[in-house]
């Protein structure tokens, strides 16, 4: 398991300020009493070509359409919570052009996610902002992928089956001449778990999911044009545990051991009012290569250029 020591160097200059925090800084806390709902469309895209030694070289397609949610509410000035759950209108991958007698589409996933419980303490808010982040997904039911299949849907289990959490250290400051930086460092822990992988309407075979833990780092600048418009850029890395699967089958027994990974983000937003924020977002993620094994089946998998389209409102309340 990869280890990282994650040393943050808090600095402050004589323009930075802490009060004055509208809807849409990036370092914007609920205040006591107040409740925010977020939501986003999010259009997600990218390729991937996977070499195998028994199957040779095919070429793969995976997109997604699905919403994001949160609620949060603010217990205090210094704490909020909320909850998170996301929606997938469609989730598969598929083949570009399937091998003879193979069906096109690869896996599909739809429905409701597992619910996220999330937490937000700010420790420090003189100068610059220091916040103690946080999620933990509870994943009481088994994760479900149809794979090779136009009919197995798997309706309402989108992404469940593991328990995970997430824990950040994150610091920012907003300043006097309309630019705000914040930039986080933390991980995200997945318990193991358990899933089924649903192969031609036939078929379910179990299979357990070991541990896993990723670091993440990352950072975003803003600059607000006026009180109604800010632009923002983030760059975030992520530093990638190997996964196992295990089925019971040596034949079918799955691990996967990815490249660590950048991902760009590019936002525009528009304050409609004071309570009331819109947005359109640009993600997008340079190539990386990942190894999976399948029980003697080794495969060399070169991701393309993944690309995430996003558009979304906040309502404070």
């Amino acid at each position: 398991m990869k280890k990282l020591t994650v040393v943050l160097t808090l600095a402050s200059s004589f323009s930075a300020f802490s009060g004055d925090l509208v809807l849409g800084d990036l370092n914007f806390f609920q205040k006591k009493n107040a409740a925010l709902l977020s939501t986003s469309l999010n259009y997600s895209y990218s390729t991937f070509e996977e070499v195998s030694a028994t199957f040779g070289s095919n070429d793969f397609e995976a997109s997604s359409i699905h919403f994001t949610n949160s609620l949060t509410y603010g217990l205090s000035d210094k704490t909020n919570v909320g909850l998170g759950v996301n929606y997938a209108l469609r989730n598969r991958t598929y083949f570009e052009n399937p091998p003879s007698g193979i069906n096109e589409l690869r896996t599909q996933e739809e429905g409701l996610s597992d619910f996220t419980i999330l937490g937000n303490h700010r420790i420090w808010d003189e100068n610059f902002f220091l916040d103690v982040i946080g999620g933990l997904t509870l994943g009481f039911g088994n994760k479900e992928v149809a794979f090779g299949t136009q009919n197995g849907v798997t309706e309402g289990n989108n992404y469940q089956g593991n328990h995970s959490l997430n824990l950040a250290l994150a610091t920012g400051q907003k300043r006097e001449d309309n630019w705000e930086w914040r930039s986080f460092a933390g991980f995200d822990f997945h318990f193991a778990g358990k899933g089924d992988l649903i192969d031609d309407d036939i078929s379910s075979t179990e299979y357990d999911s070991d541990r896993s833990l990723n670091w993440k780092l990352g950072g975003t600048v803003q600059y607000r044009t006026n009180y109604n418009w800010a632009l923002a850029a983030s760059l975030d890395y992520t530093i990638v545990d190997r996964l196992k699967l295990d089925t019971g089958f040596a034949n079918s027994d799955l691990e996967l051991e990815s490249d660590n990974y950048f991902k760009l983000g590019f936002i525009g937003k528009y304050n409609v009012s004071e309570f009331i924020l819109i947005n359109l977002g640009y993600d997008f993620v340079p190539r990386y290569d990942v190894s999976v094994t399948r029980g003697t089946d080794e495969r060399e998998r070169e991701n393309g250029a993944g690309h995430k389209l996003s558009a979304g409102a906040q309502i404070l309340f």
